[in-house]
């Protein structure tokens, strides 16, 4: 029997179907889940729906898909002026730096999210 403990981190895992074994099948509901929000005209919206897309090609081992889609949910992140949103992106652009081997991108992404954690007492990331 699997238990799911379920913190925001895990919800992608859930939402993309890794948690299951259902990628695929998490793609297709985070795609139509991006289309869907781009027709509700709320930046923070279409934001989740890019991070959560993101985040599924990027469990999907797909890093060089995820990454442009994080670069798009930053860049509406600090359009919102959404600290915290920004925070959660700049890490997140990091991952697929990482996967790609590209450390010293990643390192500098990821000590911006630290020190913008810090900035605005973003006591989940930091």
């Amino acid at each position: 029997m699997t238990r799911f403990q379920v913190c925001p981190n895990d919800l992608v895992d859930i939402l993309s179907g890794e948690a299951i074994g259902l990628t695929d099948e998490g793609l297709t509901t985070c795609k139509q889940a991006r289309s869907l929000a781009s027709l509700a005209d709320d930046p923070a919206v279409v934001a989740d729906a890019l991070d959560n897309l993101a985040s599924t090609l990027l469990l999907a081992g797909r890093p060089e898909d995820a990454e442009p889609l994080f670069q798009q949910c930053l860049v509406l992140r600090r359009e919102l002026g959404d600290e915290h949103g920004m925070v959660a992106a700049l890490g997140n652009l990091g991952l697929p730096a990482a996967r790609g081997g590209f450390l010293r991108t990643a390192e500098e992404l990821l000590e911006e999210s630290l020190l913008l954690a810090r900035l605005v007492d973003d006591t989940w990331y930091r």
